[in-house]
């Protein structure tokens, strides 16, 4: 993510996405496997169909890994998120409201989560996946 900062200002954080979200189209290819061995007799339609869910799903997942960053400097929180349509959000420190993390069972096993940024106007973005959300909210605060 290329971001221009500010001539007096600092990075102070970076976080991207885990790499569990790589896991999705293994697990995906998995299904479909077993789809197609049990319906092997007229399975050229359901391989076909899930081939291309499974590269659909790869562009996808690689898309996403690749473009979400959020980056936290001494003036701002700076985030790019986003597959197929990306979103950039440049949001001052002094306007964030709260910062909420979100973490399941497996979350927390692999320590990945939910980051829900809240600004003082209302806004709120939820970027999933993160890694190491907690490091990202204690550094905000």
């Amino acid at each position: 993510m290329a971001i221009t900062l500010r001539d007096d200002e600092e990075v102070i954080h970076r976080s991207w996405v885990s790499y569990v979200i790589l896991f999705e189209t293994f697990a995906i290819f998995l299904v479909g496997v077993l789809l197609d061995l049990v319906f092997s007799g007229d399975g050229a339609f359901i391989s076909i169909g899930w081939l291309l869910f499974i590269v659909i799903d790869a562009v996808k997942v690689y898309l996403q890994y690749r473009r979400t960053r959020i980056v936290l400097t001494n003036q701002r929180l700076l985030a790019k998120y986003g597959a197929f349509f990306s979103e950039e959000v440049a949001i001052e420190l002094d306007e964030l409201s709260s910062v909420i993390v979100s973490q399941g069972y497996v979350g927390r096993w692999f320590n990945y989560g939910t980051i829900t940024i809240n600004t003082k106007s209302g806004r709120y973005y939820a970027i999933s996946t993160i890694y190491k959300p907690a490091e990202l909210k204690a550094a905000i605060k």
